[in-house]
C-alpha cells in the first residue's frame, strides 16, 4: 500500500492544524446558522421580502457550504493522520478525492464538451458560484467586487486545470465501485498521500 506522510513533525503539525480548523469552522457554521434563522424570523415578523435580506441569506447559505466542505476535508485529513492500519489510512485518503470532487462540483460545477470539443456551460451556469454569487456581484455594479469575483473565478478554473487529473476516477471508484473490482482495489492500495495532500491544500486555501 502507499506510504503515509513520512515525517513525524509534519504529521503532528497537521494534526494540530486540523484540530484548530475544525473548532474554528464548527463555531463559524453555528454562528451562520443562527444568522440565517434570525433573518428568516425578521422577514416573517415584519412581513419583509427585501431583496437585500434574501441576498444575505443566500450568501450565508454559501458560507455554510464552504464551511461543510472545509470541515469534511480537515476531518478526513485528521482521521488519515491518526489511522492505525494501512487500509484505514487509505480509506480516508479516498475521502480527499470524494470531497474535493463533490465540493468543487457544488461550488462551481463542471463544463461539458460537445463531440467537436466546444464547451457547454449549462451545468456551470447553474452553479452556486455563477448563478447565485455571480448574479449578486453583477447587480451591484461595484468594480472592486467584480474584480475580486473575477480573480476567484480564474483561480477556480486554474485549480481544475492543474489538479483534477485522476480525481473524478478516484471519486467514482470510491462511491460506485466498479464491475472490475480489482481496478477498485488497485486504486485504493496505490493512493499516494503526498499527491492528494498537494491537491487538498490549494483547494482548501481557495
Amino acid at each position: 500500500m502507499a506510504k503515509k506522510l513520512t515525517t513525524k513533525e509534519t504529521r503532528l503539525t497537521l494534526i494540530k492544524y486540523t484540530a484548530d480548523e475544525i473548532v474554528k469552522r464548527s463555531n463559524s457554521l453555528e454562528q451562520t446558522r443562527k444568522q440565517i434563522q434570525l433573518i428568516e424570523k425578521t422577514k416573517k415578523f415584519f412581513g419583509l421580502t427585501s431583496k437585500d435580506l434574501n441576498d444575505i441569506s443566500r450568501i450565508l447559505e454559501f458560507k455554510i457550504l464552504i464551511g461543510l466542505i472545509s470541515l469534511d476535508l480537515t476531518t478526513s485529513v485528521r482521521a488519515y493522520l491518526k489511522a492505525e492500519y494501512q487500509y484505514e489510512g487509505q480509506f480516508f485518503l479516498r475521502q480527499f478525492a470524494v470531497v474535493i470532487n463533490e465540493g468543487y462540483k457544488k461550488i462551481y460545477n463542471f463544463k461539458k464538451s460537445n463531440p467537436d470539443g466546444t464547451a457547454v456551460s449549462g451545468n456551470r451556469a447553474k452553479s452556486f458560484w455563477v448563478k447565485e454569487i455571480g448574479s449578486m456581484v453583477n447587480e451591484r455594479n461595484n468594480i472592486n467586487l467584480f474584480n475580486r469575483y473575477s480573480e476567484l473565478t480564474k483561480e477556480l478554473d486554474r485549480y481544475f486545470e492543474l489538479n483534477f487529473e485522476g480525481i473524478k476516477e478516484k471519486r467514482d471508484l470510491s462511491i460506485h465501485y466498479d464491475k472490475d473490482l480489482l481496478k477498485v482495489y488497485e486504486m485504493i492500495v496505490n493512493l499516494n498521500s503526498e499527491s492528494l495532500i498537494k491537491k487538498f491544500i490549494p483547494f482548501y486555501e481557495l
